[in-house]
């Protein structure tokens, strides 16, 4: 695969160091990861880079582009859970520095390029430098915060509020240009985020907002009035029912792990 766009014309080691900046793993010693690493760009036709209890040996710094984390369950006809986004500077595949199988599947989104590096020397280099791993602990315990709070608000919230504040949380990582806004999701990545299908999510936004204001098309959510969805979203709390702000019925959709009788 090619080299990621960026650090193509620098030395291993410059291209170590770049990719390194700015992540919990600033401060190793680039030389000697530049002999244990490559720089790989990933697509998402090439399937998944790793897979659910999998052992690779190898971590990935992300340098540019997005992966999707998903959970997946082993019958294969069950829906699979998008956890998140990794974005630059995201490591993906701690599980391996302390030698565990992987807990989820690993996709370019749709894709991106990222240092590979090879676990075991990242394992020794972490050991002479303790401030990098307590950046790793910290950096883990934040990824579980963030995972925790979504688990709470699946079981505390109702859907469509759900789906409109998970919009929110990328709106700032989108294209805003004056009062507009451009998001890279899909319904399907915002249904498997939220725990329900895509036609869920098409009913959830049509309650809140008119297709005038946020419509989905093309994988991509257009909000041709920021203000507008941002009052929406700050105005959650103060609603007690999803169908007083339309008629998106006050129910949860269809639980798709659910076995029908």
């Amino acid at each position: 695969m090619s080299v990621p766009a960026g650090v193509a014309g620098r030395d291993p080691v410059a291209r170590v160091r770049a990719c390194l900046e700015g992540t919990v793993l600033a401060g190793l010693d680039c030389e000697a990861l530049a002999r244990e690493c490559e720089l790989r760009a990933f697509v998402d036709g090439d399937g998944s880079i790793w897979e659910r209890a999998d052992m690779h040996d190898r971590v990935l710094v992300v340098a540019h582009g997005r992966f999707r984390v998903v959970r997946r369950a082993r019958r294969p006809s069950a829906p699979r859970v998008l956890l998140r986004f990794a974005y630059e500077r995201s490591v993906l595949g701690v599980s391996q520095l302390v030698e565990q199988t992987r807990t989820t599947d690993v996709f370019a989104a749709p894709r991106g390029g990222a240092l590979v590096v090879a676990a075991a020397a990242l394992r020794t280099q972490i050991a002479k430098s303790p401030s990098v791993a307590f950046a790793l602990l910290r950096d883990q315990r934040r990824v579980m915060a963030d995972l925790l709070s979504e688990i709470e608000a699946l079981r505390t919230e109702k859907f469509g509020p759900r789906v409109l504040r998970c919009i929110a949380r990328f709106v700032d990582r989108g294209q805003i240009v004056g009062n507009r806004a451009r998001v890279e999701l899909c319904q399907r990545e915002l249904a498997e985020m939220n725990g329900g299908s895509p036609p869920d999510v098409s009913k959830a936004l049509r309650a809140f907002l008119p297709t005038t204001v946020l419509a989905c098309r093309n994988g991509v959510i257009h909000i041709e009035d920021v203000a507008q969805f941002r009052r929406v979203v700050n105005d959650l709390d103060r609603v007690d029912r999803v169908d007083r702000v339309g008629n998106f019925q006050d129910r949860e959709p269809s639980d798709p792990w659910r076995k029908q009788g």
